[in-house]
């Protein structure tokens, strides 16, 4: 392996020392520029080899451009290892695929991609849609999730399947759902309730608007089903469907309406 630089080079191998020869040959060809530095570590005995390469406002890359390149290989190391960036807050560490930042993946590991446009995938090996990341896989989140509005037509939360249901922000503080991309149900900001309606009215508390469908207010079950409610709340209605007649409880008996 070869490794084109600008610079002074410094070869450290901390305890316990391996003694010569190391268990790689690392032919180094040195530049004209003796403040750029290069430091190789190789630590410890197999199978615990480990190179950490740094070099001061210098990319690792050969000078020749037409050279051909192989793999750099961090291997294990007790305790874990550390890529820094720069030396002062807002210098940053940049991977790439490809010489100059050019078409190619980064890899984090098998199962995780970073694509040069910064698109990810993660459990899978390519992007698929428009969307910027991908999981394939159960994804958990232990913190919020905010995402924009959306409309009836593309819902801000929907489905790989079904782009145009799903659920959506309307307005500050007005929660919608859409179907086959139309809205069909709002609840506003005083938590009042429609169905079919863009516009509740300020009196009611539920609203249902529809020109070829009528509504269903209330449950319905047999006598013996209400009797068997456990503490009925005053006020409380069922359609009975034994006697087919609206019923409602008085706070001590059911009563007919």
């Amino acid at each position: 392996m070869t490794i084109r630089i600008n610079g002074a080079i410094q070869l450290v191998v901390p305890a316990p020392v391996v003694e010569a020869p190391l268990p790689d040959t690392i032919p180094v060809v040195q530049g004209s520029d003796p403040t750029k530095q290069v430091r190789i570590e190789v630590d410890g005995l197999p199978p615990f080899t480990t190179r950490v390469w740094t070099a001061p406002d210098k990319d690792i890359l050969p000078d020749d451009s037409s050279e051909t390149r192989g793999h750099a290989v961090l291997a294990g190391q007790t305790g874990g290892q550390t890529l820094s960036g720069g030396t002062v807050a807002g210098e940053g560490l940049n991977l790439r695929g490809a010489l100059g930042g050019g078409p190619g993946p980064v890899g984090l590991n098998d199962n995780a991609k970073v694509f040069d446009d910064g698109d990810m995938v993660v459990g899978g090996t390519e992007m698929v849609g428009t969307e910027r990341q991908r999981v394939v896989g159960d994804a958990r989140v232990e913190g919020l999730v905010r995402t924009n509005d959306g409309d009836a037509s593309s819902p801000a939360h929907s489905f790989i399947g079904d782009t145009d249901t799903g659920a959506l922000n309307l307005a500050p503080n007005v929660y919608g759902v859409a179907t086959d991309g139309v809205e069909r149900i709002r609840v506003d900001a005083v938590g009042s309730f429609g169905v079919g309606t863009t516009s509740i009215d300020a009196s009611a508390k539920h609203q249902v608007d529809s020109t070829d469908k009528g509504t269903i207010p209330f449950t319905r079950m047999t006598t013996t089903q209400r009797d068997a409610i456990a503490n009925p709340a005053n006020g409380l209605f069922i359609y009975n469907t034994t006697t087919n007649v609206l019923n409602f409880f008085n706070g001590t008996a059911w009563g007919v309406v």
